[in-house]
């Protein structure tokens, strides 16, 4: 009696392969998709990071110079509710004499074009210095609307994307930047900083 033995089949079957194509192609498409999310978010958060960097910057130039500055630099700074996008100033330079010695003057202000914060020593006298200190200034601060209301719940309104203004000897400063990043998404930074003028 011959003994019949079973020959086993070698292979997939053209299912088999298909399944596992498939499956392969789903956990291929999860991992890119995981990738990809991860990179999105990852770039925003460094985006946002180089944003928050630039107005710690602004707002440490801004905030020592006005601290640098006589008292007399609040008698032109509006208490709130109103503010200016502007500051005029003096530095002092120190006593000579017994009198006080003073710098030149020198202004910081939001330019009404460009959403720039300009520097400038000398305005409209001989030997005017300009530089900019910050770039991206929106026209309005953070979660405010040219409507007559305080929107932001700041103690202003309508205040501009640099605002200041007077409380008593003090001076507050806020200060908002913004960009879009390669998605088109807008980030933004607002920074509040009170001073008190050196004399």
């Amino acid at each position: 009696m011959k003994c019949m033995r079973a020959s086993r089949r070698a292979g997939f079957t053209v299912v088999e392969v298909m399944i596992a194509l498939t499956i392969l192609a789903l956990i291929s498409v999860n991992i890119s998709m995981v990738i990809r999310t991860s990179t999105a978010a990852y770039g925003a958060g460094v985006f946002q990071s180089v944003l928050e960097d630039q107005a710690f910057q602004a707002m440490d130039r801004i905030s020592i110079a006005i601290m640098s500055s006589s008292a007399t630099t609040t008698d032109s700074v509006p208490q709130a509710p109103l503010s200016t996008s502007s500051v005029d100033y003096s530095t002092v330079l120190g006593y000579q004499d017994g009198h006080l010695v003073s710098s030149d003057p020198e202004r910081i202000e939001q330019l009404a074009n460009g959403g720039l914060i300009q520097w400038t020593k000398n305005p409209g006298g001989p030997n005017v210095n300009s530089v900019i200190w910050a770039s991206g200034v929106p026209s309005i601060l953070e979660g405010e609307t040219v409507n007559g209301i305080d929107d932001n719940g700041n103690g202003l309104i309508d205040e501009s994307g640099l605002a200041f203004n007077a409380v008593g000897s003090k001076v507050t400063i806020q200060l908002t930047l913004q960009r879009k990043d390669q998605e088109q998404k807008q980030h933004q930074k607002t920074l509040k900083s009170v001073v008190t003028c050196r004399n």
